[in-house]
């Protein structure tokens, strides 16, 4: 399937009006949002709500975020149909290798703002994976500037949109080896984390997000054993909580030019 087939926004007339009475009219483009239905061995999982780009990169990173199987490798076949109603991705497995997350179904659409809407169970939102980050040393602040100063240059659609959110992976001396985005943040990252699980790159590296730093982001990066992740706004308690046990660093923008980290 073409991802060329539904765009990632649309074109529409805005009207602007100014305090002082005047009245300005301008084409705006809007981001797509549109349902996607993951399905594994023809049982549905989860439906989500999400930008219709990369979304072989999302079922990946899904898949292996959520912990639905253990490795790539268990990843057999990927399919993608698109109607009216929108995206259905149709996941074929080895069950021989399924993980924890596969028996966790959604029983409601996750939105864009949610990573765990639909999860029936206390437990089954705060599991987290038993994987314990390599312990590295924190970039320096400046490298981390650095990446951030090139984070937003290097977000395409949110350029065009103003409403997306972006995950971008950068290596240890700050330079964005691969992005991606989407309306939801946990999309931008699962279609971050499948094209990296893609990509044969090494993990030794940390991850720049447009978005708040929660927990959800944290237990997303931890499976794959990412060492750092830079947001826009500081941590949750949780998202804290589980980063430190996890030997993983966190850290938030504090203005054009400086660093806090957790």
């Amino acid at each position: 399937m073409n991802n060329s087939q539904v765009p990632p926004s649309i074109r529409v007339r805005t009207s602007t009006t100014y305090p002082v009475g005047e009245r300005d009219s301008q084409f705006w483009q809007i981001a797509t949002e549109v349902p996607v239905a993951l399905i594994y061995n023809g049982k549905p999982h989860a439906v989500m709500m999400a930008t219709p780009q990369d979304l072989v990169d999302f079922s990946i990173g899904f898949s292996l975020s959520e912990e639905v199987v253990t490795s790539h490798a268990a990843i057999e076949e990927i399919y993608i149909e698109h109607d009216a109603e929108g995206f259905r991705i149709f996941i074929s497995i080895d069950e021989n290798q399924i993980g924890p997350g596969y028996t966790q179904t959604r029983t409601i659409a996750g939105r864009t703002s949610c990573g765990l809407c639909g999860l029936a169970e206390l437990k089954d939102a705060v599991r987290v994976s038993a994987n314990q980050v390599v312990a590295v040393d924190i970039p320096d602040p400046a490298i981390i500037t650095k990446s951030l100063h090139a984070f937003s240059d290097a977000q395409a659609m949110h350029q065009t949109n103003r409403s997306v959110h972006g995950a971008a992976f950068c290596s240890m001396d700050g330079e964005i080896l691969l992005i991606r985005e989407d309306i939801g943040r946990h999309n931008a990252l699962d279609k971050l984390l499948g094209a990296l699980s893609s990509s044969g790159l090494s993990r030794n590296g940390y991850l720049v997000m447009s978005s708040r730093c929660s927990f959800e982001l944290v237990k997303k990066s931890i499976v794959f054993g990412l060492s750092g992740l830079v947001t826009i706004s500081a941590p949750t308690s949780l998202a804290l909580d589980i980063a430190k046990k996890a030997n993983m660093f966190l850290a938030c923008q504090q203005g054009p030019n400086s660093v806090t980290f957790f």
